[in-house]
């Protein structure tokens, strides 16, 4: 499982996610199903940066496997959790649940590039 410590993660997750709790409240319950689906807290949710060999495309993170190294994106196994989430005030978009071996991730897509979650405990 050494690929996981290649795996970037964004250092501004925690403060984005309350910045977004903060303007949207409905997304509270949103970040409450994504920490059930990671096994964690909210406190404990992180979002990955494009794998770094991947920032030479032109669009980054537009393409799910952009966030994770090429010679495990064979293993990467998805499932729809919900095709246009929504909450009271905002559209979540598309949210997959991604089993990597034994490692969860949920990603979100609206339009734009994927933004992709994962149990920071679990990249230890």
């Amino acid at each position: 499982m050494e690929w996981q410590s290649e795996l970037k993660i964004n250092g501004y997750s925690q403060e984005d996610i309350k910045d977004n709790i903060k303007k949207y409240p409905s997304l509270q319950g949103y970040y409450e199903m994504i920490s059930k689906e990671l096994n964690c807290n909210i406190e404990d949710i992180v979002y990955l940066n494009v794998y770094s060999i991947n920032r030479m495309v032109k669009i980054q993170g537009m393409d799910i496997k952009s966030f994770f190294p090429f010679d495990i994106r064979r293993k990467i196994n998805r499932r729809i959790i919900n095709s246009n989430y929504n909450t009271s005030d905002l559209c979540v978009g598309t949210v997959l649940r991604i089993d990597i071996d034994e490692t969860i991730f949920i990603a979100d897509n609206n339009i734009g590039p994927w933004t992709v979650y994962t149990n920071k405990n679990k990249l230890i």
